[in-house]
């Protein structure tokens, strides 16, 4: 499991590294440490089911059981190239020029041709967290 400091307390808090993969019929996860995998037909079923997958896992597993599991421990990954496939709304080419970054070369990470530093990789991390964050900022009105 990996620990993580979080930015509030300081304190440390567990994580358990989930891999996201995109398939023919949906996503499928698992767990990079425990003997745990689902799938979903969206990225919210998945989630969903990964939750409960892993609470199980740990309710069931004797050795498992000192673990107190809260599902704000998964900690979900996705390699770029499959980031991009799951989140195709977000177009490379722009994602690019907003980070200011070059067009042909995040296509070339994403295409798998080339593999960001990880410099590049940080500075990619850091503009989802951004799109992100705007995207949450948010409000719907209605009329």
């Amino acid at each position: 499991m990996l620990e993580v400091k979080t930015k509030k307390t300081n304190e440390l808090v567990k994580k358990i590294v989930v891999v996201v993969e995109r398939t023919k019929t949906g996503y499928c996860a698992y767990s990079k440490k425990y003997p745990v995998c689902t799938t979903g037909s969206t990225i919210s079923d998945l989630k969903e089911n990964m939750t409960e997958a892993l609470k199980f896992y740990f309710k069931e597993t004797p050795v498992n059981r000192s673990i107190k599991f809260k599902k704000e421990m998964i900690y979900y990954e996705y390699d770029m190239r499959e980031f991009f496939k799951i989140y195709k709304i977000l177009n490379a080419k722009e994602f690019a020029v907003k980070i200011r970054m070059n067009s042909t070369l995040l296509s070339q990470y994403v295409n798998g041709k080339k593999n960001p530093s990880e410099e590049q990789t940080f500075r990619i991390y850091n503009g989802i967290l951004q799109v992100s964050k705007e995207l949450g900022e948010i409000k719907a009105v209605l009329r």
